[in-house]
């Protein structure tokens, strides 16, 4: 809504991309505290101390930051001054509402953590998987002896796929079954999503599975991944052991693609 709002303020905001987030402090402030009317009228100095104000001096080229933005002011639709004041007003109102729900889900993450912090865990030794992620994924599994291996509990959460096969051919780009539980689902893989960011096994498997297709790569490497976590989950929860990070986690190929990325 937040994002419908500025189209209507500032049309040519988004493609011009004057900040990498909208919604980060310094775009938040820009578009809540002055009417487009009031960015237009600033000069480029007063536009590039106060956008390196607001980004409290962490950018480094702050006036290249306002050139963009004057760009989205040339680019937009013109507005009348009293629809531009009242969506200003009315982006302000949002900003408030989902800095509440921002501070509202910090508060909830604290609880979750302080409540599974006396549960036997084992899933918090792996590195990228916090006390949230962890008690979503132990909360929706119950008893992990109702699960024989990690195939069945695969097919609880839905991270299996429909076959698609005709005589000898069988299509390489399969669709999830539409069954299984959706919140574990949805754990499994944002456990996957953290820990492709921070955890080097993940990492590398994350993109290896990301370069063997053309097609929707994220989201097919995205649920692999979560794959290969499930049976993670299991080993550790049916054995009740820690995780041990592998020693080979990549290839002397896979150094050479992944080092960009991992620095």
């Amino acid at each position: 809504r937040f994002l419908a709002y500025l189209f209507l303020k500032l049309s040519a905001w988004q493609q011009v991309q004057p900040t990498r987030d909208p919604l980060g402090a310094t775009s938040m402030a820009l578009l809540t505290e002055f009417t487009a009317d009031d960015l237009a009228q600033m000069s480029l100095t007063a536009l590039a101390d106060l956008i390196a104000r607001r980004g409290r001096h962490a950018f480094d080229d702050p006036e290249a930051i306002a050139r963009r933005v004057q760009e989205a002011l040339r680019r937009s639709y013109p507005v009348a001054l009293e629809l531009d004041e009242a969506v200003t007003f009315s982006l302000a109102a949002m900003r408030d509402h989902i800095q509440f729900l921002e501070r509202l889900l910090q508060r909830l993450d604290r609880e979750i953590a302080r409540q599974i912090a006396d549960v036997p865990n084992p899933l918090q030794t792996v590195s990228g998987l916090g006390p949230v992620i962890s008690a979503g994924i132990l909360a929706e599994i119950g008893d992990i002896g109702r699960f024989p291996d990690h195939p069945q509990l695969a097919a609880y959460a839905g991270l299996v796929w429909t076959r698609s096969q005709s005589g000898t051919f069988e299509a390489e780009d399969t669709r999830l079954v539409s069954g299984g539980n959706p919140y574990l689902r949805y754990y499994f893989t944002q456990g996957a999503n953290c820990l492709r960011q921070h955890n080097p096994e993940y990492r590398a498997y994350y993109w290896r599975k990301y370069r063997e297709t053309p097609r929707h790569k994220h989201k097919r490497a995205l649920v692999l991944t979560g794959r290969k976590l499930v049976r993670l989950v299991h080993t550790l929860l049916a054995k009740n052991i820690s995780y041990a990070m592998p020693q080979a986690v990549l290839s002397v190929e896979e150094v050479e693609v992944f080092s960009p990325v991992l620095a």
